[in-house]
């Protein structure tokens, strides 16, 4: 049989072993929540940073639409506004126009009536002599 001091240093010897291990398990499980808290912390660094671009990109995207709509916009009352020129000079073209036939029909006009008393004249003239 084992002695008492035997016995008491076994004891002492799983007790130190028993602390060693349960010191052991203790570290482990800091060290792995440590890098469970690491990798949770990256990933939501990670996370931000991706949120983050995503959100710039949508602001650039929104800026350059606004851009092209804004561009678009000015173009289109470029054309508006040409049509609107063309349209005035076609306008103005076709009053010319106009006013030159009518003073194109008061000339002749003019001319017919000339004509006309002339002729009444010369009519008037035979007629007399004729008399």
């Amino acid at each position: 049989m084992k002695t008492l001091h035997k016995l008491l240093e076994d004891i002492e010897q799983r007790r130190q072993a028993l602390k060693q291990r349960s010191a052991d398990a203790v570290s482990k499980f800091k060290e792995k929540s440590t890098a469970s808290a690491s990798a949770t912390n990256t990933r939501r660094d990670e996370l931000v940073a991706k949120a983050k671009e995503a959100s710039a990109a949508a602001i650039e995207r929104k800026k350059q639409q606004d851009a092209e709509r804004q561009a678009a916009r000015a173009e289109a009352e470029a054309k508006r506004q040409e049509r609107e020129d063309i349209s005035a000079e076609i306008a103005a073209s076709r009053e010319e126009d106009q006013e030159d036939n009518e003073e194109r029909m008061q000339d002749r006009e003019k001319k017919r009536m000339a004509k006309e008393k002339k002729r009444a004249q010369v009519k008037k003239t035979l007629d007399k002599a004729n008399k």
